[in-house]
Protein backbone atom coordinates (compact mmCIF):
# COMPACT_ATOMS: atom_id res chain seq x y z
CA UNK A 1 0.00 0.00 0.00
CA UNK A 2 1.23 3.41 -0.86
CA UNK A 3 3.23 5.16 1.84
CA UNK A 4 2.37 8.72 2.76
CA UNK A 5 3.93 11.79 4.27
CA UNK A 6 2.28 12.61 7.65
CA UNK A 7 1.10 16.14 8.39
CA UNK A 8 2.61 17.21 11.65
CA UNK A 9 4.76 19.95 13.02
CA UNK A 10 7.11 20.53 15.88
CA UNK A 11 8.80 23.90 16.15
CA UNK A 12 11.04 24.62 19.12
CA UNK A 13 11.51 28.32 19.84
CA UNK A 14 13.47 29.30 22.93
CA UNK A 15 12.53 26.07 24.66
CA UNK A 16 8.78 26.46 23.94
CA UNK A 17 6.87 23.89 21.92
CA UNK A 18 4.67 25.38 19.21
CA UNK A 19 2.54 23.34 16.79
CA UNK A 20 1.79 24.08 13.18
CA UNK A 21 0.54 22.08 10.21
CA UNK A 22 2.34 21.10 7.03
CA UNK A 23 3.12 18.17 4.75
CA UNK A 24 6.31 16.82 6.31
CA UNK A 25 8.31 13.81 7.30
CA UNK A 26 9.91 13.72 10.73
CA UNK A 27 13.59 13.71 11.53
CA UNK A 28 14.84 11.32 14.23
CA UNK A 29 15.05 14.22 16.67
CA UNK A 30 11.39 15.12 16.03
CA UNK A 31 12.15 18.29 14.06
CA UNK A 32 10.70 19.28 10.70
CA UNK A 33 13.25 19.17 7.83
CA UNK A 34 14.57 22.62 6.83
CA UNK A 35 13.37 22.27 3.25
CA UNK A 36 9.73 21.97 4.31
CA UNK A 37 7.57 25.08 4.40
CA UNK A 38 5.25 25.08 7.42
CA UNK A 39 2.48 27.66 7.90
CA UNK A 40 3.04 29.58 11.10
CA UNK A 41 -0.66 30.16 11.81
CA UNK A 42 -2.37 26.87 12.52
CA UNK A 43 -5.69 28.57 13.34
CA UNK A 44 -6.54 29.10 9.68
CA UNK A 45 -8.10 25.68 9.23
CA UNK A 46 -11.28 25.41 7.23
CA UNK A 47 -14.28 24.45 9.34
CA UNK A 48 -15.63 21.17 8.00
CA UNK A 49 -18.10 18.36 8.59
CA UNK A 50 -17.31 15.03 10.20
CA UNK A 51 -14.65 13.19 8.18
CA UNK A 52 -15.87 9.74 7.14
CA UNK A 53 -13.31 6.93 7.04
CA UNK A 54 -12.58 5.78 3.49
CA UNK A 55 -10.37 2.89 4.65
CA UNK A 56 -9.96 0.96 7.90
CA UNK A 57 -6.47 -0.43 7.28
CA UNK A 58 -3.52 1.60 5.97
CA UNK A 59 0.28 1.69 6.23
CA UNK A 60 2.40 4.29 7.97
CA UNK A 61 6.14 4.92 7.74
CA UNK A 62 6.66 7.38 10.59
CA UNK A 63 5.69 7.89 14.19
CA UNK A 64 3.16 10.61 14.82
CA UNK A 65 3.53 13.67 17.03
CA UNK A 66 1.05 16.41 17.87
CA UNK A 67 -0.75 16.45 14.49
CA UNK A 68 -1.09 13.86 11.75
CA UNK A 69 -2.87 13.32 8.44
CA UNK A 70 -3.83 9.90 7.11
CA UNK A 71 -4.84 10.65 3.50
CA UNK A 72 -5.24 6.99 2.59
CA UNK A 73 -8.05 6.86 5.17
CA UNK A 74 -9.51 10.26 4.26
CA UNK A 75 -8.38 11.93 7.50
CA UNK A 76 -6.48 15.22 7.66
CA UNK A 77 -4.97 17.46 10.34
CA UNK A 78 -5.87 15.32 13.34
CA UNK A 79 -4.62 16.04 16.83
CA UNK A 80 -2.88 13.22 18.71
CA UNK A 81 -4.82 13.21 21.98
CA UNK A 82 -3.09 10.26 23.63
CA UNK A 83 -0.62 7.49 22.77
CA UNK A 84 -0.27 4.25 24.74
CA UNK A 85 2.91 2.43 25.64
CA UNK A 86 3.82 -0.68 23.67
CA UNK A 87 1.50 -3.59 24.50
CA UNK A 88 0.77 -7.09 23.28
CA UNK A 89 -2.51 -6.78 21.37
CA UNK A 90 -3.17 -9.95 19.36
CA UNK A 91 -1.09 -13.03 20.12
CA UNK A 92 2.49 -12.33 19.06
CA UNK A 93 1.50 -8.97 17.55
CA UNK A 94 2.20 -5.93 19.68
CA UNK A 95 2.06 -2.21 19.08
CA UNK A 96 0.69 1.15 20.11
CA UNK A 97 -2.82 2.57 20.43
CA UNK A 98 -3.54 6.20 19.49
CA UNK A 99 -6.54 8.36 20.33
CA UNK A 100 -6.85 10.94 17.54
CA UNK A 101 -9.07 14.02 17.54
CA UNK A 102 -10.49 16.24 14.80
CA UNK A 103 -11.61 19.66 16.04
CA UNK A 104 -13.11 20.41 12.61
CA UNK A 105 -11.31 23.74 12.52
CA UNK A 106 -13.01 25.26 15.57
CA UNK A 107 -9.83 25.03 17.63
CA UNK A 108 -11.69 24.27 20.87
CA UNK A 109 -12.02 21.18 23.06
CA UNK A 110 -14.85 19.70 20.96
CA UNK A 111 -13.55 16.87 18.80
CA UNK A 112 -14.48 13.86 16.75
CA UNK A 113 -12.44 10.91 17.96
CA UNK A 114 -10.76 8.07 16.07
CA UNK A 115 -8.98 5.05 17.55
CA UNK A 116 -5.82 3.85 15.77
CA UNK A 117 -3.84 0.66 16.41
CA UNK A 118 -0.30 0.74 14.96
CA UNK A 119 1.50 -2.60 14.61
CA UNK A 120 4.68 -2.34 12.57
CA UNK A 121 3.91 -0.12 9.60
CA UNK A 122 0.20 -1.01 9.56
CA UNK A 123 -2.51 1.13 11.16
CA UNK A 124 -6.06 -0.09 11.83
CA UNK A 125 -8.63 2.66 12.43
CA UNK A 126 -12.00 2.97 14.17
CA UNK A 127 -14.37 5.94 13.93
CA UNK A 128 -15.46 6.74 17.51
CA UNK A 129 -17.97 9.52 16.83
CA UNK A 130 -20.57 8.97 19.52
CA UNK A 131 -23.46 10.91 18.03
CA UNK A 132 -24.09 12.40 14.61
CA UNK A 133 -24.70 15.91 15.97
CA UNK A 134 -22.56 15.99 19.12
CA UNK A 135 -18.88 16.56 19.72
CA UNK A 136 -16.66 14.73 22.17
CA UNK A 137 -15.30 17.06 24.83
CA UNK A 138 -12.41 14.87 25.95
CA UNK A 139 -11.18 11.31 26.03
CA UNK A 140 -8.78 8.85 27.67
CA UNK A 141 -7.54 5.38 26.76
CA UNK A 142 -6.17 2.62 29.00
CA UNK A 143 -4.80 -0.77 27.96
CA UNK A 144 -5.09 -3.92 30.06
CA UNK A 145 -6.15 -7.58 29.82
CA UNK A 146 -9.79 -7.87 30.87
CA UNK A 147 -10.72 -11.24 29.33
CA UNK A 148 -7.72 -13.35 30.40
CA UNK A 149 -6.33 -14.12 26.94
CA UNK A 150 -2.98 -12.47 27.65
CA UNK A 151 -3.61 -9.64 25.18
CA UNK A 152 -4.51 -6.08 26.13
CA UNK A 153 -7.92 -4.63 25.43
CA UNK A 154 -8.60 -0.89 25.07
CA UNK A 155 -10.68 0.95 27.67
CA UNK A 156 -12.05 4.20 26.26
CA UNK A 157 -13.66 6.97 28.30
CA UNK A 158 -15.16 9.93 26.40
CA UNK A 159 -16.91 13.02 27.74
CA UNK A 160 -19.82 13.62 25.33
CA UNK A 161 -21.72 16.33 27.20
CA UNK A 162 -21.78 18.58 30.25
CA UNK A 163 -25.28 17.67 31.45
CA UNK A 164 -25.57 15.99 34.82
CA UNK A 165 -23.68 16.44 38.05
CA UNK A 166 -20.40 15.00 36.72
CA UNK A 167 -20.89 15.37 32.98
CA UNK A 168 -22.19 12.87 30.44
CA UNK A 169 -19.73 10.06 29.71
CA UNK A 170 -19.54 7.31 27.11
CA UNK A 171 -17.55 4.27 28.32
CA UNK A 172 -16.45 1.48 25.98
CA UNK A 173 -14.09 -1.49 25.71
CA UNK A 174 -12.52 -2.62 22.42
CA UNK A 175 -10.72 -5.86 21.59
CA UNK A 176 -8.15 -5.89 18.77
CA UNK A 177 -8.44 -9.19 16.88
CA UNK A 178 -7.63 -10.16 13.30
CA UNK A 179 -6.84 -6.55 12.35
CA UNK A 180 -10.20 -5.28 13.61
CA UNK A 181 -11.30 -3.25 16.64
CA UNK A 182 -14.34 -5.05 18.05
CA UNK A 183 -16.53 -3.41 20.69
CA UNK A 184 -16.85 -5.61 23.81
CA UNK A 185 -18.78 -3.15 26.01
CA UNK A 186 -20.60 0.15 25.66
CA UNK A 187 -22.44 2.25 28.22
CA UNK A 188 -24.77 3.35 25.41
CA UNK A 189 -26.60 0.06 25.85
CA UNK A 190 -30.05 0.67 27.32
CA UNK A 191 -30.18 -0.02 31.04
CA UNK A 192 -26.43 -0.39 31.54
CA UNK A 193 -26.41 2.49 34.02
CA UNK A 194 -28.98 0.69 36.17
CA UNK A 195 -26.40 -0.84 38.45
CA UNK A 196 -28.92 -2.02 41.07
CA UNK A 197 -28.71 0.79 43.65
CA UNK A 198 -31.62 2.16 45.68
CA UNK A 199 -31.88 4.62 48.57
CA UNK A 200 -34.01 4.64 51.72
CA UNK A 201 -34.17 7.83 53.79
CA UNK A 202 -34.05 7.32 57.55
CA UNK A 203 -34.45 9.52 60.60
CA UNK A 204 -31.66 11.66 62.03
CA UNK A 205 -30.66 12.63 58.45
CA UNK A 206 -29.45 9.11 57.76
CA UNK A 207 -29.95 7.07 54.61
CA UNK A 208 -29.39 3.47 53.56
CA UNK A 209 -27.91 2.44 50.20
CA UNK A 210 -28.87 -1.04 48.96
CA UNK A 211 -27.87 -2.98 45.87
CA UNK A 212 -30.25 -5.63 44.56
CA UNK A 213 -27.59 -7.31 42.40
CA UNK A 214 -24.79 -7.87 44.93
CA UNK A 215 -26.67 -7.58 48.23
CA UNK A 216 -24.60 -4.59 49.34
CA UNK A 217 -26.22 -2.47 52.10
CA UNK A 218 -24.78 0.38 54.18
CA UNK A 219 -26.13 3.24 56.27
CA UNK A 220 -24.72 6.78 56.04
CA UNK A 221 -25.51 10.13 57.62
CA UNK A 222 -25.87 13.21 55.46
CA UNK A 223 -23.26 15.68 56.70
CA UNK A 224 -23.60 18.28 53.95
CA UNK A 225 -23.24 21.60 55.80
CA UNK A 226 -25.00 23.45 52.99
CA UNK A 227 -28.26 21.58 53.65
CA UNK A 228 -30.40 23.66 56.02
CA UNK A 229 -33.22 22.56 58.31
CA UNK A 230 -35.62 23.90 55.69
CA UNK A 231 -34.08 21.56 53.11
CA UNK A 232 -34.62 18.49 55.29
CA UNK A 233 -38.15 19.58 56.18
CA UNK A 234 -38.98 19.91 52.47
CA UNK A 235 -37.16 17.02 50.84
CA UNK A 236 -36.16 14.55 53.54
CA UNK A 237 -39.23 14.35 55.81
CA UNK A 238 -42.96 14.61 55.23
CA UNK A 239 -45.43 16.73 57.20
CA UNK A 240 -45.55 14.17 60.00
CA UNK A 241 -41.76 14.09 60.31
CA UNK A 242 -41.38 10.65 58.74
CA UNK A 243 -38.73 10.06 56.04
CA UNK A 244 -40.01 10.45 52.48
CA UNK A 245 -39.68 7.87 49.73
CA UNK A 246 -37.02 9.13 47.34
CA UNK A 247 -35.52 7.84 44.13
CA UNK A 248 -31.76 7.64 43.75
CA UNK A 249 -30.59 9.29 40.53
CA UNK A 250 -27.37 7.91 39.04
CA UNK A 251 -25.51 9.51 36.13
CA UNK A 252 -23.21 7.86 33.59
CA UNK A 253 -19.86 6.33 34.56
CA UNK A 254 -17.79 9.41 35.43
CA UNK A 255 -14.95 7.01 36.36
CA UNK A 256 -14.11 3.95 34.25
CA UNK A 257 -10.72 2.40 34.99
CA UNK A 258 -9.00 -0.99 35.43
CA UNK A 259 -8.03 -2.65 38.68
CA UNK A 260 -7.11 -6.25 39.51
CA UNK A 261 -9.69 -6.48 42.27
CA UNK A 262 -9.49 -10.23 42.89
CA UNK A 263 -5.72 -10.62 42.36
CA UNK A 264 -5.91 -13.10 39.45
CA UNK A 265 -3.84 -10.90 37.08
CA UNK A 266 -6.91 -10.32 34.90
CA UNK A 267 -8.26 -6.82 35.30
CA UNK A 268 -11.75 -5.81 36.36
CA UNK A 269 -13.29 -2.43 35.52
CA UNK A 270 -14.16 -0.05 38.36
CA UNK A 271 -16.99 2.38 37.59
CA UNK A 272 -18.29 5.31 39.62
CA UNK A 273 -21.58 7.16 39.17
CA UNK A 274 -22.55 10.57 40.54
CA UNK A 275 -25.51 10.00 42.90
CA UNK A 276 -28.19 12.54 43.84
CA UNK A 277 -31.79 12.96 44.97
CA UNK A 278 -34.26 15.61 43.76
CA UNK A 279 -31.75 17.44 41.53
CA UNK A 280 -28.18 17.05 40.31
CA UNK A 281 -26.73 19.70 42.60
CA UNK A 282 -27.87 17.66 45.60
CA UNK A 283 -24.99 15.18 45.42
CA UNK A 284 -24.96 12.61 48.22
CA UNK A 285 -21.98 10.58 46.99
CA UNK A 286 -20.83 8.17 44.30
CA UNK A 287 -22.06 4.65 43.56
CA UNK A 288 -19.22 2.20 42.87
CA UNK A 289 -19.59 -0.82 40.59
CA UNK A 290 -16.98 -3.46 39.67
CA UNK A 291 -17.43 -5.17 36.29
CA UNK A 292 -15.79 -8.51 35.41
CA UNK A 293 -15.76 -10.14 32.00
CA UNK A 294 -17.43 -13.56 31.77
CA UNK A 295 -16.00 -15.58 28.89
CA UNK A 296 -18.91 -18.05 28.93
CA UNK A 297 -21.51 -15.34 28.33
CA UNK A 298 -19.13 -12.97 26.47
CA UNK A 299 -20.39 -10.12 28.65
CA UNK A 300 -19.37 -8.01 31.64
CA UNK A 301 -21.09 -8.77 34.94
CA UNK A 302 -21.39 -6.85 38.20
CA UNK A 303 -19.39 -8.62 40.92
CA UNK A 304 -19.06 -5.92 43.57
CA UNK A 305 -20.86 -2.77 44.69
CA UNK A 306 -20.14 0.02 47.13
CA UNK A 307 -20.89 3.63 47.93
CA UNK A 308 -18.56 6.55 48.61
CA UNK A 309 -20.00 9.54 50.47
CA UNK A 310 -17.31 11.86 49.12
CA UNK A 311 -18.81 15.07 47.65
Amino acid sequence: MKKFMAILCVIVLCGALVTACGQASVSPDGSVPSDVSVPADNSKVEIHDHQELTATKITIDTDTALRVSLPEAGLYNLRVVEVSNYHRLDGDDGGYVYLLGDDRGWGGPEMDHYLAVKIGDTVVLKDLMAYETHFNLGGDIELCDVDGDGDCEVLLQQCVGMAGGAGNWLSRVFDYKNEQLVEMFTSEKEGVWDTGFTITLLKDRKFRIDNAITGYSEIFRDEDEENTDAYYDKYWYDESGEPRQQELFLDSFCDFFSEDVDGDRVYEIVCRQYASIEWHSNNIGYAKTVLKYNGDTAAFEIIESGFDQEH
